[in-house]
């Protein structure tokens, strides 16, 4: 009964509703257990600019949910560092440092890692000195840190706008 009564939630575009339904769907509480399902719902939220909902989305790509390039899972945990997500850049630096779906970017990849750090991210600070050692990075990999710094400085009121909006 809850689950029809969350479905009916979601459809009307209640987001709580939509990222509950999502995860009955991924437990098969209530409804038929379907990552597909689970992931078609994230991705709706991921589009209104939920933060988590586009994170969610990549480590459902990785599982393999939906085919499609071998980088759509750090596309989207890319979107959700783009929202400002902290432990998405934890996601997409681990990718990059790693080479996992993507081409290896040591440089950029600790960087993520040390903006993981910045929101006290566990472990991320001790991933960027073992996957991107300064020492391989150079002053490089600092530049881009106060650049994605700076980014999310300026773009941080506008993505508290969307998420109020709904947009």
């Amino acid at each position: 009964e809850a689950a029809r009564w969350l479905g009916r939630a979601a459809a009307a575009g209640v987001a709580p509703a939509i990222d509950r339904l999502a995860n009955l769907h991924l437990r098969g509480l209530g409804v038929p257990a379907s990552r597909p399902s689970a992931l078609t719902l994230l991705q709706n939220l991921a589009d209104a600019g939920f933060q988590q909902a586009a994170w969610d989305v990549g480590y459902l790509l990785d599982l393999g949910c939906e085919a499609g390039s071998a980088n759509a899972a750090a596309t989207a945990f890319a979107r959700a560092c783009a929202l400002g997500f902290p432990p998405a850049y934890y996601s997409l630096g681990l990718r990059l440092a790693l080479g996992r779906g993507v081409t290896r970017d040591a440089v950029f990849a600790r960087a993520l890692l040390l903006r993981a750090h910045d929101a006290r991210f566990p472990d991320a600070l001790a991933a960027a000195d073992e996957y991107a050692p300064e020492s391989e990075c150079g002053p490089a990999a600092q530049s881009w840190h106060e650049r994605l710094k700076l980014n999310h400085a300026k773009c941080k009121p506008l993505l508290q706008q969307m998420l109020q909006e709904g947009i």
